[in-house]
């Protein structure tokens, strides 16, 4: 009997602890700037959960870079028309 528990055990280890070591690979790529990493959530436990909440924040990381990217072209073409009123303005008080 105690045989038995021990394999159960051994399974039930490995099963929770597989998601946990992919988890912690592609955490590992995202954090050398891989965002297209995603991990698949295939169990509604506290480790299908964190899996989840995982491609949640890599999905928002991304926004915010293309946001930032968005902005900083707006106000590089904010620059640039200042700039350009700018030199009217001091032509035109010549």
């Amino acid at each position: 009997m105690p045989k038995r528990r021990l394999l159960f055990s051994l399974r039930r280890f490995r099963f929770m602890l597989k998601p946990v070591r992919a988890l912690t690979r592609l955490s590992q790529q995202a954090a050398t700037g891989d965002l297209t990493v995603a991990i698949p959530v295939r169990r509604q436990d506290e480790v299908g959960q964190l899996a989840g909440h995982f491609n949640t924040m890599i999905a928002n990381i991304r926004d915010l870079i293309r946001q930032t990217r968005e902005l900083s072209v707006q106000v590089g073409q904010s620059s640039e028309t200042l700039r350009s009123s700018a030199e009217q303005t001091a032509n035109a008080a010549e």
